[in-house]
């Protein structure tokens, strides 16, 4: 794991939920840098109570069917039951023209592919990723290090968070998040799959496997109640930062 920020205030970095953007800041600003969460920085800065992390949380859901699109348009093999990979190969040959046909034989439920799994390729959950916090913090009431806040990730480029950071660190006063670039040739392949699925949808009809229902991801539907129950209540401790508030 990394944290991205200076020797006061950091972010907690962590793929799908804003890494690209913090990278970003990284990119556009001096003052901030990355640093490897290691031995040394375990002593060094989460055990100092004049530390502050800050953990963009993004619904996982939200996280699960962002790395799906993006195995569907880099690493379909990682999707793909092993028991069908012959028929795979039969069907998709790297040609775009392809695509529809392999997508057909995918999310067609008569051919059991069992593919909408969590844990593979790009599509994972997050608890596993910040031990440190459950370990150490949540339950901990004598816990003198460090501050952990989690804040809803849509507020990733809200001037108020901003501000609250530059109270806590004067090198923060004058870095603002860089615009994202709203199109890029991965924004066009992911269109062109999501176009591909509205297709089947009307052609497959109740055979249809729908992705954007969670209880169709095989090892995903009660981990999922539990993640949005367990996010509620962070919501309403004092490990939420409310930028609404602020």
């Amino acid at each position: 794991m990394q944290l991205i920020g200076t020797d006061k205030v950091g972010f907690w970095t962590l793929d799908k939920h804003g890494s690209l953007s913090l990278q970003k800041l990284s990119d556009a600003h001096d003052v901030i840098s990355w640093t490897t969460v290691d031995e040394n920085l375990t002593q060094k800065h989460l055990k100092s109570d004049q530390f502050t992390i800050l953990f963009p949380w993004r619904d996982n859901f939200e996280c699960i069917k962002s790395g799906f699109f993006e195995d569907l348009r880099n690493h379909l093999e990682v999707i793909v039951n092993p028991l069908h990979i012959k028929k795979f190969s039969q069907i998709y040959s790297g040609n775009d023209k392809d695509l529809k046909k392999l997508f057909r034989f995918m999310f067609d439920r008569k051919n059991d592919v069992n593919f909408l799994f969590t844990e593979s390729g790009h599509k994972h959950i997050c608890f596993n990723h910040i031990n440190f916090f459950w370990d150490n913090i949540f339950l901990n009431d004598n816990w003198k290090g460090c501050k952990f806040y989690f804040f809803d990730m849509k507020y990733m480029s809200d001037p108020r968070l901003i501000k609250w950071i530059s109270q806590r660190d004067d090198k923060w006063t004058d870095v603002s998040f860089p615009e994202h670039e709203n199109r890029s040739d991965d924004d066009k392949v992911k269109q062109q799959c999501i176009d591909i699925l509205k297709e089947l949808v009307e052609e497959l009809g109740e055979d249809y496997i729908n992705y954007e229902n969670y209880q169709n991801w095989k090892n995903f539907e009660y981990y999922y109640e539990f993640s949005k129950t367990l996010f509620n209540s962070i919501k309403k401790s004092k490990y939420f930062l409310d930028i609404e508030e602020l």
